[in-house]
């Protein structure tokens, strides 16, 4: 088996590891907003801080307009993966935490591969096999340890349904993004997507007048700085960091390596947040990404 990896997956690999890092970062802030502010609001106003960073970066670089087909490809992608995902995984992460949320993200590589075999013809390895069993093995375990009756009443209340939604709206960004960014800049390709992503949450706000409703909390000095400071790590820098993963290496090796949140998480949640780290989540995350890294060696 081959180890060797060339200079664009080097590259490729170290924004998707830099793209997991701040959105563990971000989820602890996103995780605090959520005691006060709906999911749908929280992704409509971090998509329009995030329009605005990208506006910012536009006044040195100038926007290329892409091609009809990426527009088309890179809107679709903007919609599933931003307008419906970014929604379910806030709900997800107000329901599970920020370190379960996040581990359950370690399937996301999965899902993306199975997407491929379906639309691309590509074909599982043995080595992809094992590595997927381990992935879910790892989720599953950290998943379904011991919790107190309350959480996991709460748990079952649909976090783990909004938690596979998140995942299978990821798997479809991935392949919509990755198409679409053929001869697209990254940073171009993130204005598009969060664009067509914010269009269809404010037509949806708009059609049942709640946008202002969902708006409403950030008027607060409190939540907007939180807001602002999420919104310029996990999504401006997490995003444009994912697409330059996509621009420059594999779709899979992207997906797998932007999934190692869970490394990140552990120890953020524990000095942050004061959340005990039992052996069992530590086991389950090495686990998960064991399985992560034989879909990335194959």
């Amino acid at each position: 088996m081959d180890f060797t990896l060339s200079a664009d997956d080097f590259v490729g690999g170290s924004y998707a590891l830099g793209a997991a890092a701040v959105w563990a970062v971000a989820s602890i802030f996103w995780r605090r907003l959520g005691d006060r502010v709906a999911p749908v609001g929280m992704n409509l106003a971090k998509g329009l801080v995030g329009l605005v960073c990208i506006l910012a970066v536009f006044s040195f670089t100038p926007f290329t307009v892409p091609s009809l087909r990426s527009w088309l490809l890179l809107g679709a992608s903007g919609i599933i993966g931003i307008g419906v995902g970014d929604t379910v995984y806030f709900g997800a992460l107000i329901r599970l935490g920020p370190r379960r949320a996040l581990l359950m993200t370690a399937l996301i590589p999965v899902a993306t591969t199975l997407a491929a075999m379906v639309f691309l013809g590509e074909m599982l390895t043995p080595s992809d096999a094992v590595g997927a069993v381990l992935c879910v093995g790892g989720v599953t375990w950290v998943m379904f340890e011991r919790l107190p009756e309350d959480t996991l009443a709460h748990v079952k209340r649909g976090g783990i349904a909004l938690a596979m939604l998140f995942i299978v709206c990821e798997a479809a960004g991935y392949l919509l993004s990755k198409l679409g960014l053929e001869g697209v800049k990254p940073m171009d390709a993130l204005f598009v997507r969060m664009l067509f992503g914010v269009a269809y949450l404010v037509i949806i706000g708009s059609a049942r007048r709640q946008v202002a409703d969902w708006l409403r909390p950030f008027w607060h000095l409190r939540s907007l700085t939180v807001l602002v400071v999420a919104s310029f790590i996990g999504t401006f820098l997490g995003m444009w960091f994912a697409l330059e993963a996509l621009h420059y290496t594999s779709t899979s090796r992207a997906a797998i390596l932007s999934s190692t949140s869970p490394i990140f998480i552990l120890p953020l949640v524990a000095l942050l947040m004061h959340e005990k780290v039992t052996r069992r989540a530590v086991l389950g995350a090495v686990i998960a990404v064991a399985g992560v890294g034989l879909l990335m060696a194959s």
